[in-house]
């Protein structure tokens, strides 16, 4: 796989592009990067990793492909993002992968979503609105909105 990640100090703007996997971190070894207030995840990305932008404080806003197919455990814990439409090939939402975003207020499912990890929005004490789309049977959605 080759994935790079590139930071625009001007606009605040963490980029990553290639293709293929990305690497999976743990919460000791995740990007530290407390500047960043945008990521653009580019075509050809597979997957965002465990723990990869997990305390991003700043981070409003994330652009993700269509062909992402998962997002890791606790991928974007802590950021502050505030609404969030993922696209329709991801099938797999990891444990906390969005949790403790209590900017977030509005999140759009995918259709082809399959699997939601445990308190995969816990925390997240403004989101209001999910909106889900088709007919898929959701494993784990019982607990991804605990608190």
């Amino acid at each position: 796989d080759n994935i790079t990640a590139t930071y625009n100090a001007n606009q605040s703007v963490l980029t990553v592009e290639g293709s293929g996997k990305m690497w999976d971190y743990t919460d000791e070894t995740c990007i530290d990067n407390q500047l960043t207030k945008k990521i653009i995840i580019k075509a050809d990305i597979e997957n965002i990793s465990e723990y990869a932008f997990s305390s991003f404080a700043f981070v409003k806003e994330i652009s993700l492909p269509e062909g992402l197919e998962s997002i890791g455990k606790a991928a974007f814990q802590y950021t502050k993002i505030s609404e969030l439409t993922l696209p329709d090939s991801v099938s797999y939402i990891g444990d906390y992968a969005f949790s403790g975003n209590i900017n977030l207020t509005e999140i759009t499912l995918p259709k082809n979503l399959t699997f939601i990890g445990e308190g995969a929005f816990a925390f997240c004490e403004n989101l209001y609105t999910v909106t889900l789309y088709g007919k898929n049977e959701i494993k784990g959605i019982a607990s991804a909105f605990d608190l």
